[in-house]
C-alpha cells in the first residue's frame, strides 16, 4: 500500500467487495417488484396495457445474473483463497 499501485489495488478490492455484496440484495428487491407487479396485474380490467412490462422485469433479470455470475467467476479466479 506504499505506493500508488497497491493503494489502488486495495482501492479496487474494497470497491470490488462492496459491489458484489450488493448483487443479492439489489435482486431480491427487484423479485419483491415483480411480485408487486403481478398482483397489480391481476387487478386491472386491461391488463394488456402492462404486460409489456414483464420483458423488462425478465431483461433485468437477466441482465443481474449475468453480471453476478460475471463477478463470481472474477471472484473465485483472482480474489478467493485457495
Amino acid at each position: 500500500m506504499i505506493t500508488r499501485e497497491g493503494a489502488q489495488r486495495v482501492l479496487d478490492y474494497r470497491v470490488f467487495i462492496h459491489n458484489f455484496g450488493k448483487f443479492p440484495e439489489h435482486i431480491g428487491v427487484m423479485q419483491t417488484k415483480y411480485e408487486e407487479f403481478k398482483i397489480i396485474l391481476t387487478e386491472l380490467s386491461n391488463f394488456r396495457l402492462m404486460t409489456g412490462h414483464r420483458y423488462y422485469f425478465k431483461s433485468e433479470f437477466k441482465k443481474f445474473d449475468k453480471w453476478y455470475g460475471n463477478y463470481q467467476q472474477l471472484w473465485s479466479e483472482n480474489f478467493a483463497i485457495l
